[in-house]
């Protein structure tokens, strides 16, 4: 069966009107030990497996989860296992999962590539989760879905001292319509800011034991999304938006968990500047869409933005003191903390979340049949031409080598302008391969576009931060030297956006 459920962080500042909720006279609280296996080299995890035995209430039940939408979707199997056989495995330490149930059910493809004989004698015990779960159930004409919220730890299968702290709510569909199921995620989420998460039991599981405290950030290069060339506008734009929101939502779930690390703010705002542009060209597409999407998700880009480019100013004042070379040189380092924890706030917004929901939804709705409808590689075919023209005759009609040559001017609206034309195009692009992969020609200007977009954005970059130090040096002369030091990269960087843009 498939499991459709949505899980989300919690706002500690919001915490007791939700606990009111949660801890009604009708909820069930139930303490969940759970031991998860694999191999010693995660092949399991490597396949976005998920194997357990866990405890629920007076049962024992064998889970795996495999496949999904990445979103909210995942294929699920589940057998009640005899307690009294499990109990005796613990208490002997042979605890191990009985891999010979799924060779007739829907498991077994996303077993295919192992030998499940093999693979028996390979798993090991990898971590022990020990939750403590309280469910209600909100049932109504339109289905019924069980919240479970969730407190406690996971446990290194072989170091019990090294440990990762859960505290999540999961929103699971059990009848009904996912209509039903969104709708009743808003509403919580609206009420107690919540924030959407990506991150599973497996996952922290996988971290503890490799000693890690996030995943690695996830670019658009990590998302494989199928299309084909007989794709309708309508699939291609859900696929479009699918594709973004998996590499916002793993990268927005580290940055709400507090990470530090300036590459998930990056790829984080990277993929909400790949679903602005996908959402640009609905109409195009002439497929219809909430016209408050796009405005909502525009707005937080810009913010988050500006939000990005101040911790990668930090990142590179720190690089830049940590030089050896330049001690000569150092000024006060920043504190990127109270930055970080703006951003944080930012992502909590029910306005910014609930629009995320909405687009999850859009990605799992049915196509509406169409007679002769035009597939989209013919609509895309002639909006690449639009915008390729359009950019041409931005770059002819201002004299942007002049602008690339020039000193820093407070007005770089014709620059920001020409890039976004060129991220929308390059986003497109690398989204639109796969339907134009034996177009040489298509290949070569994509290349082109996406070198360009990539020169002038580097070039902005450092003409921003240069800016930026000169006006900070009227109060502190040190700042002189960062000054300098992007101004000769926004020098360099303005010649290769030249020359990208020319080839372009």
């Amino acid at each position: 069966m498939h499991e459709i459920e949505l899980k989300f962080l919690i706002n500690k500042a919001h915490l007791k009107g939700l606990l009111r909720q949660v801890q009604i006279k009708s909820a069930k609280h139930t303490p969940m030990a759970a031991y998860y296996f694999d191999t010693k080299m995660r092949d399991l995890a490597g396949e976005n497996i998920g194997l357990r035995i866990r405890q629920e209430g007076d049962h024992w039940v064998q889970t795996m989860k495999a496949g999904g939408d990445g979103l909210a979707a995942r294929l699920e199997h589940n057998q009640v296992l005899d307690s009294q056989d499990v109990q005796n495995m613990i208490d002997s330490q042979t605890l191990m999962p009985e891999l010979n149930l799924y060779k007739t059910t829907p498991m077994s493809e996303a077993l295919a590539s192992f030998s499940l004989k093999k693979l028996a004698k390979q798993l090991t015990l990898q971590y022990v989760t020990d939750i403590d779960r309280t469910t209600r159930l909100i049932s109504d004409n339109k289905g019924q879905i069980e919240v479970a919220y969730d407190v406690g730890v996971i446990k290194n299968g072989t170091d019990e001292a090294q440990i990762s702290r859960v505290h999540e709510i999961e929103f699971e569909l059990l009848s009904g319509d996912t209509a039903f199921l969104f709708e009743t995620a808003k509403q919580w989420c609206k009420r107690y800011k919540l924030c959407l998460s990506t991150i599973t039991k497996a996952e922290r599981g996988g971290l503890l034991i490799n000693n890690q405290s996030f995943s690695e950030p996830i670019t658009y290069r990590d998302i494989a999304v199928t299309l084909s060339s007989d794709n309708s506008p309508f699939t291609f734009l859900q696929k479009g938006i699918q594709q973004a929101l998996l590499q916002i939502l793993p990268n927005m779930s580290a940055i709400a968990e507090k990470s530090s690390n300036y590459r998930h703010y990056e790829a984080f705002l990277d993929g909400l500047e790949r679903l602005v542009s996908v959402l640009s060209v609905a109409t195009n597409l002439c497929v219809e869409i909430d016209c408050d999407w796009q405005a909502m998700m525009t707005d937080y880009t810009k913010r988050f933005r500006q939000q990005s480019l101040e911790l990668k100013r930090l990142d590179s004042e720190l690089k830049l003191n940590h030089q050896q070379e330049f001690d000569n040189h150092k000024s006060h380092q920043d504190d990127p903390q109270p930055l970080i924890d703006k951003i944080i706030s930012s992502v909590f917004q029910p306005e910014f979340q609930l629009t995320l929901l909405d687009l999850i939804a859009f990605t799992m709705q049915n196509e509406a049949p169409i007679k002769k409808a035009k597939l989209a590689q013919t609509k895309l075919y002639k909006l690449f031409e639009k915008q390729s023209s359009q950019i041409n005759k931005t770059i002819k009609k201002q004299d942007i080598k002049a602008l690339l040559m020039s000193k820093p001017q407070d007005d770089d609206d014709v620059l920001q302008g020409l890039l976004a034309q060129l991220n929308r195009l390059s986003h497109l692009n690398d989204m639109a391969k796969p339907l134009f992969a034996k177009d040489a020609k298509a290949q070569d200007n994509a290349d082109r576009a996406h070198k360009a977009k990539q020169a002038l954005a580097n070039y902005l970059n450092q003409r921003y931060y240069q800016q930026y130090y000169l006006k900070q040096a009227q109060s502190q002369p040190t700042y002189l030297f960062h000054s300098g030091w992007f101004s000769a990269l926004a020098s360099r960087d303005g010649k290769r956006a030249w020359q990208a843009l020319k080839a372009l």
